[in-house]
């Protein structure tokens, strides 16, 4: 018996089993399963000693595992101490926009350039509410150092931008930028130029023109100078800033937003009016897409991109919303040398800034990304 005794031990110790690895769970083996079937067959036909044997062989054998590619009920790759939940709302169905154009720097010598009336509806899928919640070596903690926080969503940071009760009338004084002469069709980055400095993270205009997303998509004529095909401003910026070229819309300026300022870019796209003028009460301007004149037009082009037809106005302009009142908007004007708080009727500039798709953008206050 004492033998016995000390050559288990010895066993034991060779094997290096005796104890389970504390990071280790039960898979499923054929093997196992195939030698636990033996082993009981055995012990029906009388080998006891036999049984007992195979049962003391297996009894740590490919039961537990720490690789975690194992088959299992575990994930594979997983960690248990480095883990995400990421949980979504799906985003709701996003307006059809049959709009769109370039600067107004030069909608008066191309408004000849009228082709079809078919109206194109590229998408402009909007962010839906997204809460993240990190735990375990993210890097992200709260400011007390008592643990992880919930990143605030978008629904949040806009009921926050809008908490405040809504006034009869609002205006913010943000300083004016002209785009001209440099950017003639600049109206969009310079708008953002000027949000930009409010925000008190200047970046200049030609910085922005620069590094704004754009479509290279090659212009293409026919024989009456009418576009056939060209980009797509929910791409890029179409065309050249400075010389010929479209518009950009609020999807990849937003896009644009973000790489400045990370997490801060809000597309207000589809909201109601009425909804930026509550942004607008609480202290923050907002970027609108609107014509030159503020008022509808009857003045479109189309033509094809890789991504479907474009339906648009070279009326197409992009300005600051700083103001309102109830019967007037006050706009940052970049085309008119840099004109700070324009005051425009309200009624004429949203019918058209609802013909150009309700395209709308802004930054969310810092206070409420911390």
């Amino acid at each position: 018996m004492r033998n016995k005794k000390k050559y288990q031990k010895q066993y034991n110790k060779q094997a290096k089993y005796s104890k389970i690895p504390p990071n280790a769970y039960k898979v499923r083996s054929k093997g196992t399963r195939r030698l636990a079937a033996a082993t009981l067959a055995l012990a029906v036909l009388g080998g006891g000693t036999t049984a007992a044997w195979i049962i003391h062989k297996v009894s740590h054998y490919n039961i537990y595992s720490t690789n975690p590619s194992a088959t299992g009920n575990r994930v594979s790759g997983l960690s248990n101490s480095n883990s995400a939940l990421i949980s979504s709302q799906s985003p709701p169905s996003s307006p059809k926009v049959q709009t769109g154009g370039s600067t107004t720097g030069h909608s008066q010598q191309s408004k000849s350039k009228t082709g079809n009336t078919n109206s194109a509806t590229p998408s402009h899928p909007q962010s839906g509410n997204v809460t993240v919640k990190i735990s375990g070596g993210s890097g992200l903690k709260s400011k007390s150092g008592a643990g992880p926080y919930e990143i605030p969503n978008r629904h949040d940071i806009l009921q926050q931008m809008m908490q405040k009760p809504m006034t009869s009338q609002a205006l913010i004084k943000v300083p004016a930028i002209a785009q001209l002469p440099q950017l003639k069709n600049g109206c969009e980055v310079t708008s953002l130029a000027m949000l930009l400095e409010f925000e008190k993270h200047p970046v200049s205009k030609m910085s922005l023109a620069a590094e704004e997303p754009k479509d290279k998509t090659p212009l293409v004529m026919n024989q009456n100078q009418q576009i056939v095909s060209w980009g797509n401003p929910n791409v890029g910026f179409v065309g050249s800033v400075t010389k010929y070229g479209y518009a950009i819309y609020h999807g990849p300026l937003t896009k644009l937003v973000n790489e400045v300022l990370p997490g801060r870019g809000l597309d207000l796209t589809g909201m109601s009016f009425k909804d930026l003028e509550k942004i607008v009460a609480n202290g923050t301007p907002v970027e609108v897409w609107d014509t030159y004149n503020f008022a509808p037009t009857n003045s479109w082009v189309t033509w094809q991109s890789p991504e479907g037809m474009v339906h648009a106005t070279w009326d197409e302009h992009a300005v600051l919303l700083v103001g309102y009142n109830k019967e007037d908007v006050y706009v940052n004007n970049p085309l008119k040398g840099g004109l700070a708080a324009e005051k425009v009727p309200i009624g004429p500039f949203i019918k058209a800034w609802d013909q150009l798709g309700k395209q709308a953008i802004t930054i969310a206050p810092q206070k409420f990304k911390d």
